[in-house]
């Protein structure tokens, strides 16, 4: 009878899984968005403050305010309203609106940049617990995982290769007439798009792992694990969520920027720099809110 009873208990109980129930369906980008302006809304000074630093520190030793050429071409380009020599001259006042003039400003620039993403992700990791830090703090206590972020964040730099050289082979090949015919361009375009969606396979994965990374006692190889087993079934699905991120910051800076230069190119010029520091806040508060839409009951 003891030996029926303890047979049946055996088959009644379950073995616990050892893995955590994902959420099945990837937030939307009106749920990751929302969560964003409303977190950078309520925390608009301290994060003013950890911008402010960044910005004081990029000017002395990166970048001046020196856009005055590229801002005078877009000038010029609205004036006349030749829509593709808008698009073409708004393109490269943003491309060049983060660089700087010598090899040394251009790795100062690429430091200061990983010590407010640093500083941001711990930040917004704190307010999303219910803690509100210091400005200091930030730069203090969120320089820990640097070595391990870098890694990681280099492995990125390698899987945008397929991307780049897609991007650059196919413009060689429109430019100097090796593809001439609608079906040769047909091919070249679905070969770069090929390679470009390569990187983006990769990307929705390593994305992620530049969140878990910066978690205490984690190690890039073990982040980039938790990243592949957070994503599987649902790359594509963060892909598009987070390919969303930068058209739509294009998109306000726009609307932000070309009516200033029209108005007042010198405020259109200290505006842009600004704004630098503001979209590098803007894409981490994001892309953070997306990693913790995966998360079983958003637990980070």
């Amino acid at each position: 009878m003891a030996k029926a009873k303890k047979a049946a208990s055996k088959k009644t109980v379950a073995p616990k899984s050892t893995h955590p129930v994902l959420p099945s369906v990837v937030p939307s980008v009106w749920k990751i968005s929302g969560q964003t302006l409303r977190l950078i809304g309520h925390h608009k000074l301290l994060l003013s403050g950890i911008i402010g630093w960044y910005l004081l520190l990029n000017l002395l030793f990166v970048q001046s305010l020196a856009n005055g050429q590229n801002i005078g071409a877009l000038q010029n380009s609205l004036s006349h309203g030749y829509f593709d020599a808008i698009m073409g001259d708004f393109s490269k006042l943003i491309a060049d609106s983060g660089a700087s003039s010598t090899p040394a400003g251009g790795a100062y620039g690429l430091f200061l940049t990983i010590i407010l993403s640093l500083a941001v992700i711990w930040t917004v990791r704190q307010l999303l617990a219910g803690r509100v830090p210091r400005v200091r703090d930030a730069y203090y206590r969120g320089m820990f995982p640097l070595v391990p972020f870098v890694l990681v964040l280099a492995l990125i730099g390698l899987q945008l290769l397929p991307l780049v050289i897609g991007a650059t082979l196919y413009n060689i090949a429109v430019t100097n007439g090796i593809v001439v015919n609608l079906f040769q361009q047909t091919v070249a375009g679905i070969l770069a798009l090929a390679l470009a969606l390569l990187s983006f396979y990769w990307l929705a994965s390593s994305t992620m792992a530049l969140y878990i990374v910066t978690l205490a006692d984690m190690t890039p190889r073990r982040a980039l694990k938790s990243a592949k087993d957070l994503v599987r079934g649902k790359r594509w699905a963060i892909v598009l969520r987070i390919l969303f991120l930068p058209l739509a910051l294009l998109l306000a800076a726009a609307i932000v920027l070309i009516p200033t230069v029209l108005v007042t190119p010198v405020l259109a010029n200290i505006l842009l720099f600004v704004l630098g520091g503001v979209a590098l806040v803007i894409v981490h508060a994001y892309l953070f809110s997306l990693y913790r839409g995966l998360l079983p009951n958003e637990q980070d």
